[in-house]
């Protein structure tokens, strides 16, 4: 490809990273339709919280290119949540795989963002290299976070009818998980609180890995 390519395709990328940001909203909609425990239910509001202003970043930027998210992206995405959400209901909200979605749809959005940031590199579009590393590191640190809690999603879904309190309970004593130091690793803090000011201070550095 000539490099002279390459704005259009770090464009055809945002738009792309827009759609699935889009997606991601409606997959979790349709999980916390069906999340029954507290606990998760406060994992998944913060996740999409968070997903929602990855979308409005990702649109300023484009807009800010001059371009518009792509309709033929939106299309595509918006089947693919509408799949997965209708999977969600019919499985009769099954906690460990409602994690699993999540989990997946992070790690998704993380290969999505690697992609971007170093086209954006190579198109000498700075700005865009730095947001790309931003939301896929927030993607990373969100998707770990749900990780934490495999114990108590299979002890929910392990549950016989009616006891998903007890499970819960239980689940309390095995995730999520602690550090060496006896801190909860768990819960989800802001994923990008302190991030962004070494996002500005490292401005044009270039991606790491």
């Amino acid at each position: 490809m000539d490099t002279s390519d390459l704005p259009a395709l770090m464009v055809e990328h945002l738009q792309d990273a827009h759609a699935l940001e889009h997606s991601m909203q409606n997959v979790l909609d349709a999980v916390l339709q069906t999340s029954k425990d507290q606990q998760m239910t406060s994992v998944y509001t913060q996740v999409r919280a968070t997903i929602v202003q990855h979308g409005k970043q990702v649109q300023a930027r484009l807009e800010a290119l001059g371009h518009k998210p792509s309709a033929v992206a939106e299309a595509g995405a918006a089947a693919t949540s509408y799949v997965q959400g209708m999977a969600v209901h019919m499985r009769s909200a099954k906690p460990a795989k409602n994690a699993r979605d999540v989990y997946v749809l992070l790690h998704l959005g993380v290969a999505g963002y690697e992609l971007l940031g170093r086209i954006a590199q190579r198109a000498g579009d700075v700005i865009s290299a730095q947001l790309a590393r931003r939301i896929g590191d927030e993607d990373r640190d969100m998707a770990k976070q749900v990780g934490e809690y495999w114990n108590r999603v299979i002890d929910l879904t392990l549950a016989p009818p009616g006891q998903t309190q007890m499970a819960a309970s239980t689940a309390a004593t095995a995730g999520p998980a602690t550090d060496s130091t006896g801190h909860t690793k768990g819960g989800l803090s802001n994923p990008g609180a302190g991030r962004q000011g070494d996002v500005d201070a490292d401005l044009g550095m270039g991606l790491p890995r």
